[in-house]
């Protein structure tokens, strides 16, 4: 199947279920605005989709009515995400250097970000982080379709490290920005490409005591980001670079799901 860079930023996307290959869907609005609008799109013109779950598909306009635009399926394919690569940022003061770096962490292929309250650096954000959590989705997805991946990262908000550690135990192995690491050379080098990883960075003021306790009890790998000291929001994206050149080698892999030869 084409990649997403064979269509000109043609690339929508569809909520799933999706129908078989040969079927067709209706584009939501904001996909559809998108089309019409932004691209000046016309019956026959080819694009293609992605529905955040992994599947990838060759698509035509089959109709315009109006806001409506249909598309008949061509080619569908299941893609594996490899290697999982989740995030965990603190909530910062300034939340459009947060918004930054789910924009940019998604485009270097992190799966999953984790948004915590650290115990220094910030008042707590309570309430103001659940609120957010919509606009970072959002972003994400926006963000998804511009890489032309086909994995819309999930993201979580918590109100503390404790939080994030208790539900996510089994989450992969945990590697932290730390100016006194190892470099990501060391860190990364040695790991197997499908090792699924929890990356992790520290809030504004650094790690509390409390928080170094619980890293230390999860094993967390201290990683060394360089000579000087990092923004969060750096660090985070400096991490995910790192582990994104770990896994550049893997690819991905795509299984066709029309019977017949990719497109």
């Amino acid at each position: 199947m084409p990649s997403a860079h064979d269509f000109d930023h043609r690339l929508f996307f569809a909520a799933p279920p999706w129908p078989d290959a040969g079927e067709t869907l209706v584009l939501d609005p904001r996909e559809a605005r998108h089309a019409t609008r932004a691209r000046r799109l016309s019956v026959g013109d080819r694009l293609q989709l992605v529905d955040g779950d992994g599947h990838r598909a060759t698509g035509a306009i089959a109709a315009l009515e109006g806001a409506r635009v249909t598309v008949r399926l061509e080619a569908i394919a299941a893609e594996a995400l490899a290697p999982p690569v989740d995030l965990a940022v603190p909530y910062l003061s300034a939340p459009a250097r947060l918004d930054w770096a789910i924009e940019k962490g998604t485009e270097l292929g992190v799966r999953r970000f984790d948004v915590f309250t650290p115990a220094r650096g910030v008042k707590r954000a309570g309430p103001r982080g659940e609120t957010r959590v919509a606009r970072w989705r959002q972003l994400a997805r926006a963000a998804m379709k511009q890489a032309g991946r086909s994995w819309w990262p999930r993201v979580e908000y918590w109100p503390g490290i404790a939080d994030l550690m208790e539900q996510r135990k089994d989450a992969g192995l945990w590697v932290r920005g730390e100016p006194h690491g190892r470099p990501p050379v060391a860190v990364f080098g040695p790991l197997a490409p499908e090792t699924p990883l929890q990356l992790v960075v520290g809030g504004e003021g650094g790690w509390s005591p409390e928080e170094e306790r619980l890293l230390a009890r999860c094993g967390a790998r201290p990683c060394r980001l360089g000579p000087y000291r990092l923004r969060a929001e750096t660090a985070a994206i400096a991490l995910a670079a790192a582990a994104a050149v770990r896994g550049a080698a893997g690819g991905r892999e795509a299984e066709d799901r029309t019977g017949g030869e990719e497109s």
